[in-house]
């Protein structure tokens, strides 16, 4: 039996989907573009971390939209669609539409490997997967350990907050900048194949 994927019926289905939302030939686009800002507000005196290294980055992910992360598998490739989008994932019979983070944040490209982590979060009814090199640590950090970013801060249109740990200085994606409301909307599409 034909993996759900390997149906060249519904790549093509994908694929005409994927130019009429307009996943095809989208680029990244100026941060006033991008879903707004989120008002920094941190619950309780503790945050939980998911750490991971992207190059010589170190980012994380608010622990409660993380709801797993997998090493890299083969993905249904969107020809034609915006870099940033890698493919899809059929996990457990529920599309998640894949983003490398790297092509997201204007970082150079690393080939994939038995490191690559896919790291699976759920926030707003949307599941996404975010390629990472690879995760290093899930930690806790006072909230007065955290601060917004400034302007100066490498991506800070798409950082929600920077902490300050044992280890330095972290990173805290703000993973509903990564995308604009209309990459959004079109991805959202995609996951209801």
């Amino acid at each position: 039996m034909k993996e759900l994927f390997e149906d060249p019926e519904l790549q093509k289905k994908l694929l005409e989907l994927a130019k009429q939302v307009g996943l095809i030939n989208t680029s990244l686009v100026p941060a006033q573009e991008r879903l707004p800002q989120q008002v920094l507000q941190l619950p309780g005196e503790e945050i939980d971390l998911v750490c991971t290294q992207l190059g010589d980055q170190q980012l994380a992910f608010y622990l409660p939209i993380v709801v797993e992360a997998i090493r890299m598998v083969k993905l249904t490739p969107l020809p034609g669609v915006s870099q940033a989008v890698v493919g899809l994932l059929n996990l457990r019979r529920q599309i998640v539409p894949v983003l490398d983070l790297r092509t997201l944040l204007g970082m150079p490209q690393k080939p994939y490997d038995e490191n690559t982590i896919i790291v699976l979060v759920e926030y707003e009814n949307r599941k996404r997967g975010l390629i990472v090199d690879t995760i290093t640590e899930v930690i806790k950090v006072s909230s007065s350990a955290v601060e917004p970013p400034n302007r100066f801060v490498p991506y800070s249109e798409f950082i929600f907050a920077i902490a300050r740990s044992q280890a330095g200085l972290i990173m805290i994606l703000n993973h509903m900048n990564l995308l604009n409301f209309a990459q959004e909307q079109s991805l959202d599409l995609l996951a209801k194949l």
